[in-house]
């Protein structure tokens, strides 16, 4: 939404969403006079680059863990009845009609799908559902995350049968006690 303002990404997805190519800079080259926001968590000692984040005059934080926020930001929508930081923004987005382009709407679909373990979790909700809606009408590459966040290696189904054979084994032939199946 911000058409005439440079925005950048701080941080690190740590290898484990490669696919969405996230364009990330260093922290160095933030102007402290910039305005940071912080999503999903509002701790100094769960942010990447913290150092960074200090620098800057201006702060917004949007997470939906139940914690106080350490840092002091101008802004701290804190809100744990939502399962996911992404079903906030999209609720924002949503309520002041903004545009959301489908690389924003797939990163929110990230930030929904894997918050609510595939929308799994018991704080799901129909608005959820909704938001994740919102974003596959926007054009988020759903199929995408799906496919890339849903298929193991042949070496982790390898170990993931070995573990089950295992547990398999002292199901079936109870031992006298649980430490005869470790």
């Amino acid at each position: 939404h911000f058409a005439y303002d440079e925005v950048y990404v701080i941080g690190d997805h740590h290898n484990a969403f490669d696919f969405l190519n996230f364009e990330f800079i260093d922290p160095s080259l933030i102007d402290p006079n910039g305005l940071g926001i912080v999503i999903d968590v509002c701790q100094t000692a769960r942010v990447k680059n913290a150092a960074a984040l200090a620098k800057l005059t201006q702060t917004i934080c949007i997470d939906h863990h139940e914690a106080q926020s350490d840092f002091h930001p101008m802004i701290a929508w804190i809100d744990p009845k939502y399962p996911a930081a992404a079903e906030m923004i999209i609720a924002l987005v949503a309520q002041a009609q903004w545009y959301l382009s489908p690389q924003a709407a797939t990163y929110l679909y990230l930030g929904l799908y894997t918050d609510t373990k595939r929308f799994l979790f018991a704080t799901c909700s129909p608005h959820t559902l909704t938001a994740a809606a919102y974003c596959w009408n926007a054009g988020a590459n759903w199929q995408l995350i799906h496919k890339k966040l849903n298929t193991q290696s042949s070496q982790i189904l390898k170990i993931k049968q070995h573990i089950y054979q295992i547990y398999q084994t002292c199901l079936l032939y109870t031992s006298p006690s649980p430490r005869d199946c470790s």
